[in-house]
């Protein structure tokens, strides 16, 4: 008979050190705005799990050209749920990293979107990078590639790598056939030269974007889409924050008492954080609308009965015209 897995008894945990983190008194203090915040972001997200459902029923019906914009869509939500749960308990500054992947997702999904007539073109783009990536990944763990050998003399001198399980070399064999196979097709073939020709011209290939005459990194990206503004706060304010190199996350200064370490759930950047994710979901939920539901009001309807009334005090009066 297997031993049960032990549990420590949870009456026996340490408590925390209160001035850096009181879970409760955090929470409780932030209610007035997780509430509203959190609130908007699960409307947006239980709407986005039906427009999701709904617009995969409603594809172009080609194989594989749809797949890019629902996965991405897919992710916008995902990522929103995420920052919804994190808020609600004033977690704020690790959902920063979410709302990050949030931006990064609504922003491919509006460069594969904002042209009907480019949109196979950007979705078969997205999905033959993927499988380059897929395929790049299982060559590192075969064992007989130039990849698989460098990763073994690797692992030999990563203090973790032990912890590491090793792949079954059958399996990765099969998964690089597939790959190989899956890039053969004719519809993913034209896309796949296309990477082997900026890596013939002695370059690197940085962004999907660039097997369909795109931008060649998401800076560039977020400038043609009028994002960059955005871009810059994200990767610059917040990515210091997503990096652990901003010293303001960590230190603050109490009057007459000098320096202090900052208090965990700290608070102070939820609206913000929420309000951004929010906004990006709704853009995102309206695209994929548009494009996969011609016709249908829903929108409208939905974002006037059930959103505005949500959405205005935790944005402020600037952000009415965004959406």
């Amino acid at each position: 008979m297997t031993s049960p897995i032990h549990q420590p008894d949870v009456e026996l945990t340490s408590e925390p050190f209160g001035p850096i983190l009181a879970r409760d008194i955090a929470a409780e203090a932030a209610r007035p705005h997780s509430r509203l915040a959190s609130a908007l972001l699960r409307e947006i997200v239980n709407n986005g799990t039906w427009v999701l459902a709904r617009c995969a029923d409603s594809g172009c019906g080609e194989v594989d050209v749809d797949l890019a914009a629902l996965g991405l869509y897919r992710t916008v939500i995902e990522m929103a749920d995420g920052v919804d749960v994190s808020i609600r308990q004033s977690v704020v500054i690790p959902a920063v990293p979410q709302l990050r992947t949030l931006f990064e997702a609504s922003m491919q999904l509006q460069y594969i979107l904002e042209e009907p007539l480019k949109y196979r073109e950007r979705g078969l783009a997205w999905f033959t990078w993927d499988a380059i990536a897929r395929l790049k990944r299982y060559k590192r763990f075969d064992k007989n590639t130039p990849a698989g050998k460098e990763y073994i003399a690797e692992r030999v001198t990563d203090e973790a790598a032990s912890r590491v399980t090793e792949a079954d070399q059958a399996k990765v064999a099969e998964a690089i056939a597939n790959m190989e196979s899956l890039l053969a097709n004719p519809h993913v073939l034209p896309f796949k030269q296309r990477y082997d020709a900026i890596k013939a011209a002695g370059k690197h290939p940085r962004l999907w974007c660039e097997l369909c005459g795109g931008p060649r990194s998401r800076r560039e990206l977020a400038r043609q889409l009028k994002l960059h503004v955005t871009y810059s706060v994200l990767y610059g304010h917040w990515s210091r924050t997503s990096h652990a190199e901003d010293l303001y996350t960590f230190f603050m200064n109490v009057p007459g008492q000098g320096g202090a370490i900052r208090p965990l759930r700290e608070a102070s950047e939820l609206l913000s954080i929420g309000g951004t994710a929010a906004t990006f979901a709704l853009r995102s939920t309206k695209r994929m609308l548009e494009h996969f539901r011609k016709g249908e009001d829903s929108y409208a309807r939905w974002y006037v009965e059930k959103v505005r009334a949500l959405y205005l005090p935790v944005t402020g009066a600037r952000a009415r015209k965004v959406v």
